[in-house]
């Protein structure tokens, strides 16, 4: 089975001001990404405003993606919904649309009980091929619910095609207990994506990085600096991303930032839903200064 590896981009979903997919601009975004080298796509996840998008606009983006990258790069698409009957129609959308594989963040907003949350992967993952991965997406901040990596073993004694943990949390002590899950041969892909070289360093497969929507290039050539056995310019270059996306991080909301970014970059792909609110002007012209003295621009 195929697995997430490497810089694997959580993409952005371009958006018109009437809350419509970008279509054109999402063929352009995705070439765009390919072209700078990630590994892998991870599109319909947080960072592309998920619960934000109507179902069809999902299967929609997901077509479009599927499609652009050509199996030059797996395509890992986000299906997670608030109802569990959303989130099947999503999985088998992007089976049929040729996915190579799902994510799926846990329930959220209720307290679930452990066995709630295992029943609700376990029934979903019984209802796809064996040898169609699915990652469960653990972001207990966001969603309330932590899978915990007891109940991840049961999950993956009892699915073949649960194969990994996209953990999106800088918890590097339960990062490595994930990492001994030896089950349908278990991938951890760390979620925290300043936090790349450190999850290479306990093992991970890869980081699933959101700000490598915006600045693919630097992600990758951090991998591939790691990867040479050169540490130290990986992590001086770690440490010059994360001063790069730190510009303006309490005034303006991340997914906002990554589009103004693009936009100044030459990559166009809109707005964001309400309530995310786009940088003023004047916001905005601290992110080109910001940019401009780390030469970005």
């Amino acid at each position: 089975m195929k697995k997430m590896y490497g810089i694997t981009t959580a993409m952005l979903t371009p958006l018109d001001s009437d809350g419509n997919i970008l279509e054109q601009q999402l063929k352009d975004y995705t070439e765009f990404l390919i072209n700078r080298g990630v590994h892998c796509l991870y599109p319909l996840g947080s960072m592309g405003e998920m619960n934000l998008l109507t179902l069809d606009q999902r299967k929609k983006a997901a077509e479009i993606i599927i499609d652009t990258a050509k199996d030059r790069v797996p395509v890992f698409v986000h299906v997670g919904a608030t109802r569990e009957e959303d989130t099947l129609l999503l999985a088998h959308d992007a089976l049929e649309q040729g996915a190579d594989g799902i994510g799926i963040v846990t329930p959220s907003y209720w307290p679930f009980k452990q066995n709630e949350v295992i029943g609700y992967f376990e029934r979903i993952a019984k209802t796809l091929p064996d040898d169609f991965p699915i990652y469960i997406y653990n972001i207990p901040q966001y969603t309330t619910i932590d899978m915990t990596t007891d109940m991840m073993k049961t999950l993956t004694n009892r699915c073949k095609n649960v194969v990994g943990m996209k953990y999106s949390v800088g918890n590097m002590a339960r990062t490595q207990e994930y990492l001994k899950i030896k089950t349908n041969d278990f991938s951890v892909i760390q979620g925290g994506d300043l936090l790349l070289t450190l999850a290479m360093t306990l093992g991970c497969d890869g980081v699933i990085s959101g700000y490598s929507s915006a600045f693919p290039e630097y992600f990758v050539q951090i991998w591939d600096l790691y990867k040479e056995g050169k540490l130290e310019e990986a992590k001086l270059l770690q440490n010059k991303i994360t001063d790069i996306v730190s510009v303006l991080k309490k005034e303006v909301s991340t997914i906002p930032k990554l589009k103004t970014i693009l936009k100044l970059r030459g990559m166009d792909i809109g707005v964001c839903h309400k309530p995310f609110l786009m940088p003023t002007e004047e916001q905005e012209n601290q992110i080109i200064t910001h940019l401009k003295h780390f030469e970005v621009l």
